[in-house]
């Protein structure tokens, strides 16, 4: 569950690990139908009866997952398929690969445990069915091209395939299968309540070998890292402290350095009953009037009357 005030989001990569879990059941269901009619009339069935064969089994793969769905939960891929010789043993292997195929129960009730928001159920619903249209798509495509290999590709001509021409396909869809049942056993989260927080080896083992792989990716980043950090350090701004001994060390400043930014002064405007001029203004010379003629006379004049 989600603390208060945030927001809830998919657990996109426990999602990825159910979608590859989900991927594996219909490639195994459709890769047979492109080369099923070709391989029932292998067994020497009349052409007649191909057709008839080739519906019942197909429907029994659905037949058994139906009846065995709901008691029983495994998950075995078909490889006793493509090695089938004749008729009922190409039956028997179908309905085997049915009955033990099923995860479709676990897989939605995993996703309404991992999921318990209303609002995100939608989008985390939608991912099974889009897995089951996408094994669909490329089910069939890769079980037509990889049957009958020996008579299609040179790399293939030899003794194995020729005497089972069906089995390539069923290997292949049984590598799917491998792949999703290992990625749920090394990564998947227990959905349970009551079995969350009890020790799963399958994940301890998961993290080992992340862990170990983390560490070599590690190793080789390392030179970049200290390249990239020393730039970094070469660029910060540092201070200067004074240590026990005396001497001087510079630490990296945390405060962020602001430019420089001009200041504006205003001018001092001295007062008028002080002379103090201060050292920023100028003082200019008083300017002299000079003597006209008539002030002379007029000064002359005071001076013989008195």
């Amino acid at each position: 569950m989600a603390k208060p005030g945030k927001i809830p989001k998919l657990p996109v990569q426990q999602l990825v690990i159910l979608a590859l879990c989900r991927l594996a059941d219909p490639i195994s269901f459709s890769s047979v139908f492109p080369y099923l009619p070709e391989m029932i009339e292998s067994f020497n069935v009349p052409k007649n009866e191909v057709g008839r064969w080739a519906g019942i089994t197909s429907a029994v793969f659905s037949l058994s997952q139906a009846v065995t769905g709901v008691l029983l939960h495994l998950k075995k891929c078909g490889l006793l398929f493509g090695f089938s010789k004749n008729l009922p043993l190409a039956i028997v292997a179908r309905s085997l690969a049915g009955a033990s195929n099923g995860n479709v129960g676990i897989l939605r009730t995993a996703v309404a445990e991992m999921v318990p928001h209303k609002e995100l159920q939608p989008k985390a619903f939608s991912v099974m069915p889009l897995m089951w249209t996408i094994g669909s798509i490329f089910g069939p495509g890769f079980g037509g091209a990889l049957a009958n290999p020996a008579a299609r590709y040179q790399v293939f001509d030899n003794d194995f395939f020729r005497r089972f021409p069906y089995a390539l396909p069923n290997i292949m869809a049984c590598l799917f299968f491998f792949v999703g049942l290992t990625s749920g056993a090394l990564f998947l989260k227990e959905t349970l309540e009551t079995k969350k927080h009890r020790r799963d080896y399958g994940r301890m083992t998961g993290k080992a070998i992340v862990r170990c792989f983390w560490k070599k990716t590690k190793k080789h980043r390392l030179p970049v890292d200290e390249e990239q950090s020393a730039s970094l350090l070469k660029r910060s701004p540092t201070t200067s402290v004074s240590t026990v001994d005396g001497r001087v060390g510079s630490i990296p400043s945390k405060k962020p350095v602001l430019p420089d930014r001009p200041t504006y002064r205003e001018p001092s405007i001295p007062s008028p009953t002080t002379n103090s001029c201060p050292s920023s203004c100028i003082i200019l010379p008083r300017p002299t009037v000079p003597q006209t003629p008539t002030s002379i006379s007029h000064s002359s004049s005071r001076v013989d009357s008195g």
